[in-house]
């Protein structure tokens, strides 16, 4: 398919799903009124956010929020979470590899405390990977372990893709390398109907409203990326270099947006990579499973080479 033809078809599937969301979404307003999209004002965060070692860092154009285990002098293990979400799904690692490592969760930029730029602009991957590149580089590092989840697995990928000098080891969580992704996708159906909300949120303000819905408990359970259109067209991922970095994938099978067959193919585009499933495991494997997850990663760790 060319070009035009790529954006053409992505541009038809957005304004399908659009509309179908948007039906649903008048269906919700005329049965529950008003109280469809009021939120609740939280002043008070929930007390599992006390007692952490809560810090910030000022980058070039963005201030991150971050916590941190371990002692500053140790290794650094650089956490980057996924959408929804921000550095508390990573608690379990936090904790678990504080005796051997800097551990380092950061909340990406527009999210939770870190810095929230206007403009879908200020969100392109490049500026997400650069925010990971200075964040390494202004803790004094030169290189660290980096370890990403869902979108922020996306980043993790492209950090190692473009600055492979800067990961020692990189850890995957449920998402699959960008080339082998668009692969799959264009080639399993179950895969390509599980990725509708791709097509939808390239959207404007409609799927942020579906995420307001009843006060975010509709939330959408998962989200592989967001972008806009045209960043993952076929010729932008036959440019993609292989990755270099040794590189660990750890896979739930029980994922409802991502066939395993993801996590295989990705392995071809790794120099130096392993799959390891997590059986029954969804998405969100590392909080599903944290003690399988934790294993597999500190045996990752302590391969020679």
């Amino acid at each position: 398919m060319s070009g035009l033809g790529e954006k053409l078809f992505v541009r038809f599937l957005q304004i399908v799903y659009t509309l179908i969301v948007a039906t649903v979404m008048i269906f919700l307003r005329l049965k529950h009124g008003p109280k469809l999209l009021e939120t609740k004002k939280r002043t008070t965060p929930p007390k599992c956010l006390e007692g952490w070692n809560s810090r910030y860092l000022k980058l070039k154009n963005v201030r991150l929020h971050y916590v941190q285990t371990g002692e500053d002098s140790k290794p650094l293990m650089l956490m980057i979470h996924g959408f929804p979400e921000f550095w508390y799904s990573w608690r379990f690692q936090l904790r678990e590899f504080q005796d051997d490592y800097r551990c380092v969760a950061i909340d990406q930029r527009g999210y939770n405390l870190s810095d929230k730029p206007m403009g879908v602009e200020f969100y392109t991957a490049e500026l997400l990977v650069n925010d990971v590149k200075e964040v390494i580089e202004a803790l004094g590092y030169e290189k660290a372990v980096v370890v990403g989840h869902d979108w922020g697995a996306l980043v993790a990928w492209k950090l190692a893709i473009s600055y492979p000098e800067l990961v020692d080891r990189l850890v995957i969580l449920n998402a699959p390398h960008p080339t082998a992704f668009m692969k799959v996708i264009s080639t399993n159906f179950k895969q390509f109907r599980n990725s509708w909300y791709l097509f939808f949120f390239q959207t404007r303000i409609l799927p942020e409203m579906c995420c307001t819905t009843f006060d975010y408990k509709k939330l959408m359970l998962s989200l592989f990326l967001c972008t806009t259109t045209g960043t993952f067209s076929t010729a932008n991922l036959q440019r993609l270099p292989p990755v270099k970095p040794r590189t660990l994938i750890i896979w739930g099978t029980g994922d409802t947006a991502l066939v395993p067959e993801c996590a295989k193919n990705s392995l071809k585009y790794c120099e130096d990579g392993e799959v390891k499933y997590v059986e029954g495991a969804s998405h969100w494997v590392q909080q599903d499973e944290p003690k399988i997850v934790n294993r597999h990663i500190r045996e990752f760790l302590e391969q020679r080479g």
